[in-house]
């Protein structure tokens, strides 16, 4: 009896460790209970007449499985608007083959499809979307009305741009055409369009705010009806035109003598005090305190039609006037009037004067020197330089005890000179000095003439802005200097780039475009107008803009694909170009930008049959921010990674062809189980992942017996019938048996099942023990291996087990101990052998469909 249960023992071990396991999924035949699926990926396409992969079909298991049909299955397709999307009558679902594909034709027009796939008695549906969804707006936007500056000047020009914002001050693409409507101060600027529309896939609508003749506050005031929402700003309109007059005399101090002379000279300035010209000529009306004086100027006035008044072009008038001062007041005030500017005035003051050979003076005779404390650019007008002595005021008896040197100011007195002093030739004495040329140029330094205290120096203002100094000198007396600012309110004085998407962003519109404006400033940040064409280069996206005489911008609308790829940010350069062109007008600005596309991901099948021998579909779509597909601009080249990449292959990169909407790619399966990603990344766009999971679809086996009336008899063969099915309960025929036995022996040991699932053997119970097993392993190829372990109720005669226990020596309890370890044992062993196996089986898990 020993030795009987040695030989099962190893029996076992033998037997188990032959089995094999296959790697294939099956092949169905019988599809009367196969159920079918419909998948559409994408499922929403551009309204466009065209061809679009995008429907998939497959049958599926009562587990949810896929199933590879052993033949052709032929799917019937229906579309419930076919005018709108278009499928073939039906599509083929190849033998040995998990799905079949199908082509939705569309022809332009927006709407939605029921699309249908029909399979014996069943049919399902999906609706199939063409054209953009149904916008929908953040809960919370606001308006932003976006300005080059917040300052202009009178007639001038100004473009502007206005957008919608979230609570998180994101730019929001619009989703459908908004409209916003403007309100404004009327009396000071006009809009070039009262109303604007941001177009439907565009960040911003622009237009232009042109000021009227008037300075003051204005506003302007943005409103979107529909949202509720509004926004307004002012502008401070300011104006370089003639706003006052300014009237200066000089010299300040003119000897108290016969036959003698002032300059006069009278300017317009503009409402912040500044130069400006005159618009047309300005007649003038003079006055003074001095009635003698006030005679003069009116006789000189009539002397001369052109005396009185200031010329359109010019900003100033000067004219001098001869007097007699001997009997004069100490100060004389000579005013100026014109209508509609006001009036100023301006004094000198009267005083002894000393002679230039008057020992007494020869240590304190110096210089002093006169002109205009502001000048404008390009303008000419005069400087004085005058020969004086400063000494300190003698006290009188009655002066303050108390009087400190800082009250006490030094008394200026008009030298008259003996000879001629001239500032030119090899008599030279006068010489007249500008700081910077290109500011102040001296075209004439004149002379002072015998018997006079001063001379008359013209000069001219360059273009440029900014400070000089003024010197004279005279040899033998000394120096005098004056600093004059040389303005140009309305000079472009410096260049700014302007976005109408903020002062930091650039966002491309649906197309790739996106505007950029070029503008032409004054000292004071205003747009001003350009007296000549002004051009510039902009890089690096090399393209030449201009803006043209009398006006205040250019504008450009440049392409995505302008800019280096991939990159957050970038810098924009404005260089002026040409002949002579002012390089300080230079400029810059850097800007972030942000993808105004997404490349999104999709897997009609998110559970892939690990084992698969054929490819499964990606797809790639492109659409905006919100999820409308869109066309590309360009070829893009898209990259892909899986997460994990043992699980799968698929290409590293995709092509995303100018034109075009969305790409397949393919993908293939390593037999490994697992969850894992894939995403895919493109530069200028937003990501996207899929999940996925890879899962054996092999079918596990299902076995079972019949045909035996237990209890079996004692060295009686009986038949016993062996059934092997799938886990439809579908016969599978061909399955090879492998039966090992405990207290028995069958016969064969290995057979095939018919074409009905059933294969038959003979069975004889020993007479060792009252119970019987038998461990049958069924094998089949695209099935996972099955083993199950019967047990059966010998009818053992109770002599039989008595002499047995007395052969053997033992107690009968021993025999049953010893039989159950060797069953433990065996089962053991046959899990270890197919315990590799497991991670392929999984018997509770159900096939489950991800919404696509």
């Amino acid at each position: 009896m020993n030795q009987k249960i040695l030989v099962l023992f190893f029996s076992v071990i033998l037997i188990t460790s032959s089995f094999g396991f296959s790697e294939a999924q099956i092949l169905v035949t019988n599809l009367d209970h196969a159920s079918l699926e419909l998948r559409l990926a994408p499922s929403r396409v551009i309204s466009e007449e065209n061809q679009h992969l995008a429907g998939y079909v497959n049958l599926i298991d009562a587990k949810g499985t896929m199933i590879k049909p052993s033949n052709d299955v032929r799917i019937f397709l229906e579309s419930d608007n076919s005018e709108i999307a278009k499928v073939p009558e039906f599509v083929t679902i190849r033998a040995e083959q998990g799905y079949a594909s199908f082509f939705i034709e569309t022809f332009g027009i927006e709407g939605s499809s029921i699309i249908s796939a029909t399979f014996n008695d069943q049919t399902i549906s999906k609706r199939f979307f063409v054209g953009e969804k149904v916008p929908i707006l953040p809960d919370t936007l606001d308006i932003v009305i976006n300005l080059p500056s917040n300052e202009m000047h009178v007639s001038s020009e100004m473009p502007f741009s206005v957008y919608l914002i979230d609570d998180e001050k994101k730019i929001i693409q619009a989703p459908y055409d908004i409209t916003i409507d403007f309100e404004y101060e009327d009396s000071l600027i006009s809009l070039q369009d009262s109303t604007l529309t941001i177009n439907k896939g565009n960040y911003y609508s622009w237009s232009t705010i042109l000021t009227k003749g008037n300075v003051g506050n204005a506003f302007i005031r943005a409103t979107q009806d529909d949202l509720n929402i509004h926004s307004a700003k002012n502008i401070r309109i300011s104006s370089s035109l003639p706003a006052s007059l300014d009237i200066d005399i000089f010299p300040k101090f003119v000897p108290k003598e016969v036959d003698r002379t002032v300059e006069v000279i009278v300017s317009l300035v503009d409402a912040d005090g500044n130069p400006t010209l005159a618009t047309e000529d300005i007649p003038l009306e003079f006055f003074s305190d001095y009635d003698y004086v006030g005679r003069i100027i009116d006789d000189k006035i009539k002397e001369s039609l052109s005396t009185g008044v200031i010329k359109k072009g010019q900003f100033s008038h000067h004219f001098q006037i001869k007097m007699n001062l001997n009997s004069s007041p100490e100060e004389i005030t000579i005013g100026a009037s014109t209508k509609g500017l006001g009036i100023a005035s301006d004094m000198f003051t009267t005083a002894n004067a000393m002679n230039f050979e008057n020992k007494l003076i020869a240590e304190n005779k110096t210089m002093i020197v006169y002109t205009l404390e502001k000048i404008p650019s390009d303008s000419t007008t005069i400087a004085v330089y005058q020969i004086v002595v400063e000494e300190e005021e003698e006290e009188t008896e009655d002066a303050s005890e108390e009087t400190t040197e800082e009250d006490e100011e030094p008394v200026t007195i008009p030298v008259i000179s003996n000879e001629h002093f001239q500032s030119k030739g090899s008599l030279q004495k006068i010489n007249l000095i500008s700081s910077d040329d290109l500011l102040l140029h001296i075209i004439d330094s004149g002379k002072i003439e015998s018997g006079k205290s001063y001379g008359i120096a013209t000069i001219k203002s360059g273009k440029e802005n900014g400070l000089v100094t003024l010197a004279s000198t005279l040899k033998g007396v000394g120096s005098g200097t004056v600093d004059a600012q040389i303005i140009n309110t309305l000079r472009h004085d410096k260049t700014k780039i302007f976005s109408p998407t903020g002062p930091n962003m650039i966002l491309f519109d649906k197309t790739g475009n996106f505007d950029i404006f070029v503008l032409s400033l004054d000292s004071k940040g205003r747009p001003t107008i350009v007296e000549d064409e002004a051009r510039f280069l902009l890089s690096p996206v090399n393209e030449m803009v201009e803006i043209k005489r009398n006006k205040t911008f250019s504008h450009a609308t440049l392409h995505s694909t302008s800019f280096i790829k991939g990159e957050s940010s970038f810098t924009i350069n404005a260089i002026p170009i040409g002949i002579s062109a002012d390089s300080d007008l230079e400029t810059s600005s850097t800007y972030s930008t942000e993808p105004s596309a997404k490349i999104k991901i999709s897997l009609p099948y998110t559970i892939l049959d690990s084992n698969a021998k054929s490819e499964f579909p990606g797809v790639i779509q492109i659409t905006d921010f919100n999820d409308n597909p869109i066309h590309a601009l360009e070829d893009i080249k898209i990259q892909l990674i899986a997460e994990d990449s043992d699980l799968l292959n698929i290409p590293r990169n995709v092509q995303l062809l100018k034109g075009e909407s969305q790409a397949i790619f393919p993908i293939m399966t390593n037999g490994i189980v697992g969850e894992s990603k894939i995403s895919a990344n493109a530069k200028g766009a937003i990501s996207s992942e899929s999940s996925f999971e890879t899962r054996s679809f092999l079918t596990k086996l299902e076995i079972s017996t019949g045909g035996i009336i237990e209890p079996l008899p004692v060295n009686q063969p009986v038949t016993l019938d062996v059934y092997v099915d799938d886990e439809n309960f579908e016969p599978v025929g061909g399955a090879i048996i492998q039966i090992s036995t405990i207290n028995g022996v069958a016969t064969p040991a290995s057979i095939t099942t018919d074409n009905g699932g059933i294969a038959k053997i003979r069975f004889t119970a020993n007479d060792l023990d009252s119970f019987t097993s038998l461990e049958i392993i069924a094998t089949a190829e695209g099935y996972l291996d099955e083993s199950e372990t019967f047990e059966f109720e010998v009818d053992v005669p109770e002599v039989i087990v008595e002499e047995e226990m007395t052969v053997l020596g033992l107690p009968e309890w021993v025999i049953y101990v010893g039989i159950a370890g060797i069953l433990v044992i065996v089962g053991i062993i046959v899990m270890f052998l197919k315990k590799p196996k497991q991670v392929l089986e999984d018997e509770d898990e159900i096939y489950e469909e991800d919404d696509i």
